[in-house]
């Protein structure tokens, strides 16, 4: 990009489609069964390949604050689809890691690595290691438009479809709201575009402040427009223990399906951006959501 060019005006609304990702599948040994709900392993392996980054002094995949919009970015990477299966030697974890922006792209080996590294606490006093030998599988690897339009393809047109809470979605204690989540993530990946395009910096935070409030408004009354029928409850997981205060909290969410019906072509490419990144704010695991094609 030449510099400067975005900044004389402001960034086209979806701007974050232009980010660059990677979808790479993962399996991994564990060095026996594991016999814990898939909703508590998912947020025990998420903590612990969190750790094995951080250990690793991956900056390229940890959270970091952007002076230049004056807002702190969330760790640019997701994993989803876990699923736990009998292996020869215990159980093996497979699980989808998904990579958003150009640094964390290109440090996807690195992250494929730590993933091999990873100690699961299983309940019990007991950790579960690897036993080594990671087997990985790039699925993707391109813009974020790109994966939307193959995507949208295989719905062809994307009709009738199904947002599945596959994990419970945290929603910080607020009713769930496919508008108000879907936005939230759009307002994310605008917010890294604009980073990665350097339109931050040379137009000032407070322009980009607006450019992601519209982008986020925008996908906002665009999914409330959609007809959909939801059907979710609130459930409570697990609790935690806060690492900055010793506290206790609950790891709750909602869970269950919202139906949308009618053409959401419009929309699709951010539910879609919601799938891979599993909310603005995924924690530990959970906010894990599919989209399903509802059956004619």
């Amino acid at each position: 990009m030449v510099p400067g060019a975005m900044a004389s005006s402001p960034p086209p609304l979806d701007v974050a489609l232009s980010l660059p990702i990677a979808v790479v599948a993962l399996r991994l040994p564990i060095s026996r069964a594991v016999r814990v709900p898939r909703g508590l392993f998912c947020t025990r392996a998420h903590a612990a390949f969190h750790a094995s980054l951080g250990a690793r002094h991956l900056g390229a995949l940890m959270p970091r604050r952007s002076d230049a919009q004056r807002w702190e970015f969330p760790s640019p990477w997701s994993l989803r689809r876990f699923a736990l299966e009998p292996g020869p030697r215990g159980s093996e974890l497979s699980a989808e890691l998904v990579l958003f922006g150009t640094h964390a792209v290109e440090a996807r080996g690195a992250a494929e690595d730590a993933f091999a590294d990873v100690v699961i606490d299983v309940g019990g006093g007991a950790h579960d290691a690897s036993t080594g030998g990671v087997s990985r599988r790039e699925v993707f690897v391109g813009s974020l438009d790109a994966w939307c339009r193959t995507r949208a393809s295989e719905a062809d047109p994307p009709r009738g479809l199904v947002v599945e809470l596959v994990e419970p979605f945290d929603t910080r204690g607020e009713p769930f709201s496919l508008a108000s989540t879907t936005s939230g993530v759009a307002l994310l990946l605008h917010r890294w575009a604009l980073e990665e395009s350097g339109f931050a910096g040379e137009a000032g935070h407070e322009v980009a402040k607006a450019s992601a409030e519209a982008c986020a408004n925008a996908v906002r009354a665009a999914v409330s427009a959609l007809p959909m029928q939801p059907d979710v409850r609130e459930r409570r997981l697990t609790e935690r223990t806060s690492s900055s205060n010793g506290h206790r909290f609950p790891l709750r969410g909602w869970q269950g399906r919202v139906v949308v019906s009618g053409d959401a072509t419009p929309v699709f490419p951010w539910l879609e951006a919601l799938s891979l990144r599993g909310g603005r704010h995924r924690k530990f695991g959970m906010s894990e959501v599919e989209i399903l094609r509802r059956d004619s």
